[in-house]
């Protein structure tokens, strides 16, 4: 259809990711982000063998769309412990794939990898964001840490693909705006509003503040929670980083649950 055709673009990208990934029959596959485009990879990694594919995804909706696409287990990581699904689950984890483009959950794709495992960066992040990696964990799971960019010599096989009907493309597909409307979509910042919502973390001194906002900066919801200081000096306080990371959580999983739909819709 020309609705399926529409996405060639991002499945000729898809494409050169997996193929970098190097899954083998059989295979567990984690991939970090429920959007269109890990919800892409997610079948593609089926379709290359894996038979555990695992989707950390703090949406409700787009964990339960994973579940219709072929994911055998989906995570949610906001209120579940990650890392303790994953070592019940499977004893390795062979294939990372994150597709948010932030550095935390890049972070945690390094983490989650098991030995001997492939971590995929595909997500786009910020060229000034950088995160700290410890190289001796890279030594002892041996991992492979690789990236994707665009889509060289995949385009005709993204075509071929479509034509297979092996992916669920039209699932992906949330509104559909007639090419007349298009200059309108871009212009009109209330009808973007609809479409796209983001999520800001402000960590104070002694608490931490999660706001959800509209494309025009408006506040949606708020959600804060207070944490412990160890101590307080001259110039600055000792947080508790435990409890400043699980207050952070929290406030961000209190606004998902408060707002489902807008959450659905994040952007970054």
């Amino acid at each position: 259809s020309f609705i399926e055709a529409a996405m060639a673009e991002p499945v000729s990208c898809c494409l050169h990711g997996i193929d970098l990934c190097h899954i083998k029959s059989g295979d567990t596959v984690l991939v970090i982000g429920g959007g269109p485009i890990g919800m892409i990879m997610l079948q593609l990694a089926k379709n290359e063998g894996a038979t555990k594919l695992i989707l950390s995804e703090p949406v409700e909706e787009k964990r339960e769309l994973a579940l219709k696409l072929g994911a055998t287990k989906v995570i949610d990581p906001i209120n579940e412990d990650v890392q303790a699904v994953l070592d019940e689950y499977t004893p390795n984890v062979n294939v990372v794939i994150e597709c948010v483009g932030n550095i935390h959950t890049q972070e945690d794709a390094v983490k989650f990898a098991g030995k001997g495992a492939t971590v995929m960066f595909f997500g786009l992040a910020s060229p000034e964001d950088s995160f700290p990696l410890k190289p001796d964990d890279v030594f002892k799971k041996e991992l492979h840490i690789t990236s994707s960019f665009i889509n060289p010599y995949t385009y005709e096989r993204a075509i071929q693909v479509l034509e297979s009907k092996t992916l669920r493309l039209e699932d992906l597909i949330t509104n559909i705006v007639p090419l007349d409307d298009i200059a309108d979509v871009l212009d009109n910042t209330k009808r973007r509003a609809v479409m796209n919502y983001y999520l800001g973390v402000d960590v104070g001194t002694s608490s931490v503040k999660s706001l959800l906002m509209d494309s025009e900066g408006k506040t949606v919801g708020t959600s804060q929670i207070g944490y412990d200081i160890i101590k307080e000096k001259l110039q600055y306080a000792e947080q508790d980083m435990e409890k400043l990371w699980k207050a952070e959580k929290e406030t961000v999983a209190d606004l998902v649950r408060r707002y489902p739909e807008e959450a659905g819709r994040i952007q970054g």
